[in-house]
Parts: structure tokens; sequence; C-alpha cells
């Protein structure tokens, strides 16, 4: 008569005992084999602090995890039997190929501010790519302004990728650097703290030119806007005046005023 059996007793029946001795056994052979692994636990800490939105970081962290939807991931979790890369016909479209490794993504890479390295960068393992690029950002102080793109590099090389799959549009390497780098340099310049972005402002050379005053006669500055065969127009002016000066320059700049606003009425009133 056939029945079950309890391989780790003698007697063939199950005890709490040489269950609880099993599992411990297990436990230990996990952990020896994690210890022949490099951790991955340092770059994962460190994604969440990179400077970038938080859609991004997190999908760094997946990039090492591993829990992108690639076709590969999808083959193997049973949902698809196509592992093929949808851009370029590779036989297996990895994490590591869908973000380095591609034709387009390495031509992106290519395009940016990071030097390709053969066999170093970018190589066939997602985590020393990740590595470089987590290192690079830390130590290399006078390209960061560079590196601080790279979450966006990743981020859009994804983005192109969606895009050939579920709407059939195939975006260029250099369009999805383009969007890479305007959209980090907005998120930039709207993360500036205050102090640096009035520095910022302040720094910037002004459109607005003036011609030298003398500080003895009064000056009148005016403008205007309008629209081309529109009805309404619109006038603005100020007028400058030393207190110190006599009644007859007070008179002068006042008809300076009533000129100037007949001039511009004769030319571009309604």
């Amino acid at each position: 008569m056939d029945g079950y059996a309890w391989n780790y007793t003698k007697s063939g029946v199950y005890s709490v005992k040489s269950g609880y001795a099993r599992l411990q056994k297990t436990k230990m052979c996990e952990a020896e084999d994690q210890v022949l692994q490099p951790s991955i636990t340092g770059l994962q800490s460190h994604v969440w602090s990179i400077p970038a939105p938080g859609k991004m970081k997190h999908f760094m962290w997946q990039a090492l995890t591993g829990c992108i939807a690639t076709t590969e991931k999808l083959a193997y979790r049973h949902l698809s039997t196509d592992m093929s890369c949808p851009r370029c016909g590779d036989s297996e479209e990895t994490i590591n190929h869908l973000l380095f490794e591609c034709p387009l993504a390495l031509q992106v890479w290519a395009l940016s501010d990071y030097s390709s390295l053969p066999d170093y960068f970018p190589s066939t393992s997602v985590y020393q790519n990740m590595n470089l690029l987590f290192r690079r950002k830390r130590n290399v102080a006078y390209m960061e302004p560079l590196i601080e793109n790279f979450p966006w590099i990743l981020w859009y090389i994804w983005k192109a990728r969606n895009e050939k799959v579920f709407n059939g549009k195939e975006i260029s390497p250099g369009d999805t650097l383009q969007l890479a780098s305007i959209e980090a340099e907005c998120w930039r310049k709207a993360n500036l703290p205050e102090d640096e972005e009035e520095d910022e402002l302040q720094s910037a050379p002004s459109r607005v030119s003036t011609l030298p005053v003398n500080p003895q006669c009064p000056t009148c500055q005016i403008d205007a806007s309008w629209v081309d065969n529109g009805t309404v127009s619109g006038l603005g002016g100020s007028t400058r005046i030393k207190w110190e000066l006599k009644d007859l320059v007070y008179k002068d700049a006042g008809r300076a005023y009533q000129l100037s606003m007949q001039r511009w009425k004769d030319s571009y009133g309604p």
C-alpha cells in the first residue's frame, strides 16, 4: 500500500524536531549562497539620495532589483513567450540590454557626456553600469552638472522603448537625449533654493538697455503695446525730475511728456 513518508526520520513519521532541524539546515545553505554573490544593498540604498524625481529613483531601484517588465522577465513569469528585444530584435531583452546594450541605447550614451569604454561602460552587468554612474556622481566633482542627467537618460530610454512597444513609434537616440537633457534642466531650475535662484536671476544679462542720462535734465520714458489691425492699444510713461531745478524745468518736462504722448498717438494710435 502506497503512502507518504518523512525522509528525515528513521521511522518515516514527521516530528517537529526533525522539521525544525531541516528548516535550519536549509537557511544555512541559502546564507552560504548569498555570501558567494556581491551585495547590491549599497546600490539600492544610494538610489534614494540621488537628486531626481521620485519616479526616476523608483525606476532605478527597480532596475537594480530586477522588477522591470522586460520581455525576458515577462517570459520568466509565463506572461509571454517572446523574449526578443522589440527595438533591435536581439534574442533576449534583459534589463541591462534595455538600458545599456541595445544599439539604440548605446547611441544615446555615446551622444551623451559619458565616455564609452569597451568592456567597462556599458558592460554586460547592470550592477556594474549603475555603480559606475553612482560612483562618478559622488567622486568626480567637476563632472557633476553632467552626471546629474543620468536618471533622466535612463528614464527616457525606457519611455522610448515603451513608445515602440505600445504605439509603434520609434524615437531616435538624439531626440531621447534631448528630451532627457531638457527635463533635467527644468527640474534643476525648479528645485533651486531661493537664494541660488535669486543669484541666477541677478547674474542673467539684462535685455533692457538705457542711454546715459544727464541728471540736470528731466527724463521721460515711455513704452507702448498694440496688436496689428487692432482697435485698442496701451501706453505707459514716467517722468524723472530733479526737485532742485527751477519752475522752467518743470514746464519743459511737462511739455516733453505731452509731445511724446502726441507723437506716439500720431504714429501708433488707432
